[in-house]
């Protein structure tokens, strides 16, 4: 009888230690889904803004898996943003040791220690980056370390001041001839609108600023002012002989991982000749949604109150909206930016009130670390609600083509030489608003 018991004692105990085994196994994908659906709610809650609610869930998932990629990177975003500088440290530092070539990852562990006030050690990083992306150069490091410090400093300002040469083949924006065609007078002479070309120069500067309302506020005071001077310098010249327009602006934003709106006020003045001025108040929104890390949608509007001292008839108010895509292409630092708008007006003569649509299209390619160029072209239809001048019967119709190319080169991180080509098309209804154009400028320009 004893030698049966034995066999049998050996398969109960075999049978104990494997039945916890199994049931171990058989828990394991639903342990996998479990940690897999926290993941992706702790991801949900980083781009909604609750970041300590994601911070919390991260720190939970850390202790379930401690060398999860999504989970340390999850972590140390989640950190920083709440403000616990040194956990997101060791999360970034695990991570780099697991993937010592991504720039990326030291690029934000120097973010972090910046944050600690640590500008050497951000500095460390971005040189060991450095062995890894030729293209950061000793004057680029420099230049992200300057940005980060600014992107976290409370009150946030930069400009862009340029001046140089510019020749306008249409100074006055005039038709070919002074001879035209009106209603029913043919070869008629309307004297002082042929086109005349100019040689110039210009001067344009901008200043845009923020103040953020807390240490870690999403909402911001924002502000802008700009201005364009344009000198011409011949003499021939009847109206436009000089040109000056300035703007000041103020508003307030919010911003989150994903989303920033804008509105602000502004007022805008143009002295468009000797005896006429416009002057323009009206507000401006802007909102942004990165749908995608590399694909931005935009919407932008504006409402605007003119007011000419010289043409009374087109007083009264102006408005466009409009939908843009912006697409970051890559890591190169090419974008692509198109969109569309509606725009209108309704004045104090109707027959200077219109309605159309404008197609535009800008793209930033960057050639070298050094040189950018600046494309764009744009159509834009005008349907006026009656005809240009008194001596038509048919309503007035524009079409504007507008294309160009800017280039820029960076003499060293804030002085810039600057040239660009644009070529202006308008086709109208009325021979008196058919006119072509394209101006040259070259200058330098100072950013900070």
């Amino acid at each position: 009888m004893l030698r049966y018991l034995h066999p049998c004692l050996l398969w109960i105990i075999l049978f104990l230690l494997l039945f916890p085994l199994r049931a171990t196994a058989a828990s394991l994908p639903a342990l996998d889904l479990a940690l897999d659906q926290s993941r992706a709610q702790a991801k949900t809650l980083v781009n909604k803004g609750r970041y300590e609610e994601a911070y919390q869930l991260y720190m939970r998932l850390l202790r379930e898996e401690p060398d999860n990629d999504e989970t340390n990177y999850g972590l140390a975003l989640a950190a920083a943003r709440t403000r616990r500088y040194s956990q997101a440290m060791l999360a970034f530092e695990r991570l780099i040791d697991r993937y010592p070539a991504d720039a990326k990852l030291r690029r934000s562990l120097a973010d972090v220690y910046l944050r600690l006030g640590d500008r050497g050690a951000a500095r460390r990083e971005l040189d060991l980056a450095r062995q890894y992306d030729p293209t950061l150069t000793e004057e680029r490091i420099a230049r992200v370390l300057d940005s980060l410090e600014s992107v976290q400093s409370r009150f946030q300002a930069h400009g862009r001041l340029s001046g140089g040469v510019m020749y306008d083949s249409n100074a006055n924006q005039g038709p070919a001839s002074d001879k035209m065609s009106l209603g029913l007078f043919d070869n008629l002479t309307v004297h002082g609108v042929k086109a005349v070309d100019s040689w110039g120069s210009y001067l344009n500067g901008m200043l845009d600023a923020g103040w953020r309302l807390g240490e870690d506020s999403a909402w911001w005071f924002v502000s802008d002012i700009a201005f364009f001077k344009r000198w011409n310098g011949n003499p021939k010249l009847p109206v436009n002989n000089d040109f000056s327009w300035g703007r000041a602006a103020l508003g307030l934003r919010h911003m989150s991982s994903r989303t920033l709106a804008e509105l602000r006020v502004k007022g805008e003045m143009a002295d468009q000749s000797l005896d006429q001025r416009v002057s323009v108040l009206g507000p401006e929104g802007t909102f942004v949604w990165a749908a995608l890390p590399n694909l931005q949608l935009i919407t932008r509007a504006a409402v605007e109150k003119r007011a000419y001292t010289l043409d009374i008839g087109r007083d009264g108010t102006y408005w466009w909206v409009g939908e843009y895509m912006r697409v970051l292409l890559g890591s190169s630092g090419h974008e692509m930016t198109l969109g569309m708008r509606a725009l209108g007006s309704a004045v104090d003569t109707p027959d200077y009130s219109y309605h159309g649509l404008e197609a535009s299209l800008r793209l930033r390619l960057k050639v070298t670390d050094k040189f950018q160029l600046l494309p764009f072209a744009s159509m834009r239809r005008e349907n006026y609600d009656g005809p240009a001048t008194v001596l038509e019967q048919e309503y007035r119709r524009d079409t504007v083509c507008r294309t160009g190319l800017f280039a820029l080169y960076n003499l060293t991180s804030s002085l810039q030489a600057e040239a660009g080509v644009q070529y202006v098309d308008t086709r109208s209804s009325s021979p008196l608003y058919t006119y072509r154009q394209y101006t040259f400028n070259m200058g330098l320009a100072w950013t900070f």
